[in-house]
């Protein structure tokens, strides 16, 4: 136990580092995502990087909120519409955090999000690292990172109004502090992360 541990210990001291360091990250955008949900809301959390980064975040955890996710075949299937029906059957704002190729991967969803619009409360953030971040974390000097990234150019802008849907692109984790939440709409808001 002891030994396990200091292992946590040590990778959230990393974390904290990490945090210090780069103010724009994917886990900077998880952690201040995390402290803008109110009390009683659901958090989706995509497969990849978000689930991780909120699991590993230190002292994130305090507030009484719903913790969802799910695993599909390829690990990203059917995000955007899983987070849509537990917003619709919990009647409970959701806020769904999942990665670039994810939302790629499901944005047939954004139709029916679109059609429930009225009833449904969906805050979707996706964070637009160009594809494939925790694969560059697998990326040796035997296999580069081209194996494993599958970089995206994606104009998440037309993309949302191709549904008629609200858009807001955040470039620096600390705009997000600053937005306010309608309740009675579904957007989207483009998370522009730095390495």
């Amino acid at each position: 136990l002891e030994k396990i541990q200091a292992k946590s210990n040590e990778a959230h001291e990393k974390i904290r580092c990490e945090l210090k360091q780069n103010r724009d990250s994917d886990i900077h955008f998880i952690e201040n995502i995390y402290k803008k949900i109110p009390t009683g809301s659901n958090l989706f959390l995509g497969n990849s990087t978000p689930i991780r980064f909120f699991n590993s975040i230190p002292q994130i955890k305090n507030k009484k909120i719903n913790v969802y996710s799910n695993r599909g075949l390829s690990g990203i299937d059917g995000l955007i519409s899983t987070a849509a029906g537990i917003a619709i059957s919990s009647k409970k704002p959701t806020f769904i955090i999942l990665g670039d190729l994810s939302a790629l991967h499901d944005s047939n969803s954004l139709s029916f999000v679109k059609q429930l619009q009225d009833t449904l409360m969906l805050k979707i953030f996706i964070i637009n690292n160009n594809g494939g971040e925790i694969f560059r974390r697998v990326a040796t000097k035997d296999y580069p990172e081209n194996y494993f990234v599958l970089k995206q150019n994606v104009c998440f802008e037309k993309l949302a109004g191709s549904f008629h849907l609200k858009y807001s692109k955040i470039n620096q984790c600390s705009d997000l502090l600053n937005i306010e939440f309608n309740e009675n709409t579904s957007e989207i808001f483009e998370l522009v992360t730095r390495k």
